[in-house]
């Protein structure tokens, strides 16, 4: 993998808005969360909403 790709100082800028948009969501998942946490059903919806924000963002 590209390393480069991986340091913040080479993103653009629409892919920094939509890491922080990932984040943002992936903080609102943890924070709902209950002590017991169905892992399959997280993952699931944490791929939808990366998904729907992948396609909600123009390309």
């Amino acid at each position: 993998m590209n390393e480069a790709a991986d340091d913040p100082a080479v993103l653009t800028d629409r892919t920094a808005a939509l890491l922080r948009a990932i984040e943002a969501h992936l903080q609102e998942l943890l924070r709902l969360s209950t002590t017991y946490v169905n892992k399959e059903a997280l993952a699931r919806d944490f791929a939808r909403r990366i998904l729907a924000e992948c396609e909600r963002r123009p390309r």
